[in-house]
């Protein structure tokens, strides 16, 4: 799979934190009305090329149902098994390192390996206030 193509993605944005060893990727495929949206998934085995067709499935379902909103998908390299502080903090790392995107118009949700809590400690970590509920763990 290429990463891109005559519709996107406009961003892909790979982050690391050298203290948590925090490892990630945020591909925003589009945008709409400068807003775009989609989960964060936290596996070891993820690819940018991944979360690429992901963010773009999300750009299709917004289309589908009429949403104004683009797509894009979040990707960190790490187990999700992880606990306690640990995770946490590895999570206040991610959102530290996309704070440009969050506050920007990019919404990041829950989905496989992160759930409701992780995504209110990134965005805990960005210092700005969660907008997401739900997903999968």
């Amino acid at each position: 799979m290429t990463l891109t193509d005559d519709l996107g993605p406009e961003i892909i944005f790979h982050v690391y934190d050298p203290k948590t060893g925090m490892k990630g990727v945020v591909v925003v495929d589009t945008t709409m009305n400068n807003i775009s949206g989609g989960g964060t998934r936290m596996m070891h085995d993820i690819t940018t090329a991944e979360i690429f067709g992901l963010a773009r499935a999300m750009t299709h379902k917004f289309a589908i149902f009429d949403f104004p909103i683009g797509g894009a998908k979040a990707g960190i390299w790490a187990d999700p098994g992880l606990k306690g502080e640990e995770r946490k903090e590895l999570l206040r790392a991610f959102g530290k390192a996309v704070k440009p995107l969050l506050s920007g118009g990019i919404t990041l949700a829950a989905d496989i390996g992160t759930d409701g809590e992780d995504v209110s400690a990134f965005y805990d970590g960005a210092g700005l206030p969660s907008c997401s509920t739900g997903g999968w763990h």
